[in-house]
């Protein structure tokens, strides 16, 4: 069981970093109209778009997921960790795919297969 802990710990925060992720990109779509113009708008929008629902629930995610992110980090090497971490990139494709209607040309897929091919020869060892 104690061997299924690291992988346990690496799955939530992944999962948890898509979900921030996802949360961030669809709170800062959705502009705020601002009466302002010049610098003072853009700090409106700014200031608008971090009061958004989406984007504070994102940062509670974050914050959970650095904690986790942590507890993995204590039970597995930094240098097999942070490669296995590129995982995100692949799940954040899915999800943005998914969830955020994005288009996901043949190229980036390819880019995928290439990540993840480097995560088993850089971090596979975990």
């Amino acid at each position: 069981m104690e061997s299924l802990k690291p992988l346990l710990l690496l799955s939530i925060a992944l999962l948890l970093d898509t979900l921030g992720t996802v949360l961030f990109k669809h709170g800062s779509n959705m502009s705020v109209q601002t009466t302002q113009t010049g610098w003072r708008g853009h700090v409106e929008s700014i200031i608008g778009t971090l009061k958004r629902k989406e984007i504070s629930l994102g940062v509670v995610v974050y914050i959970i997921e650095y904690i986790v992110w942590i507890g993995f980090l204590s039970t597995t090497a930094v240098s097999i960790a942070y490669p296995l971490s590129s995982i995100n990139i692949i799940l954040i494709l899915i999800a943005s795919s998914l969830f955020l209607g994005e288009k996901v040309g043949k190229r980036r897929w390819y880019g995928a297969l290439m990540i993840i091919v480097g995560v088993f020869l850089v971090g596979g060892t975990a």
